[in-house]
């Protein structure tokens, strides 16, 4: 019975989570900011540096702790985002990570 309820909770919160991003996703300063500070050209709050740590990570088809699947699913989407809106600049971005083997 716990199991369930936590997935009930779980599924909840990551909701929450995701229409948080859906409106942040459609904000322009938000996706530039963020751009920015994954590109190091700009500053970072607590979405970008996560996002920084994190997103390589994630490319890689990896989520460690922190990350968890709401996470995961919120950078899929920010990374799907930029590289959309600001293809030059991701791809700036993506070949500045390190690649980790």
């Amino acid at each position: 019975m716990q199991n369930g309820v936590s997935g009930v909770v779980g599924g909840v919160t990551c909701t929450g989570a995701n229409v948080l991003t859906e409106a942040k996703l459609r904000d322009d300063n938000f996706i530039k900011f963020q751009l920015d500070c994954a590109r190091e050209v700009g500053p970072c709050d607590e979405i970008g540096e996560k996002i920084k740590i994190l997103a390589p990570e994630v490319l890689a088809g990896r989520c460690p702790r922190p990350c968890n699947q709401c996470t995961q699913n919120m950078i899929r989407r920010v990374m799907t985002q930029l590289s959309q809106k600001y293809p030059k600049e991701f791809n700036e971005m993506i070949n500045k990570r390190p690649v980790r083997g």
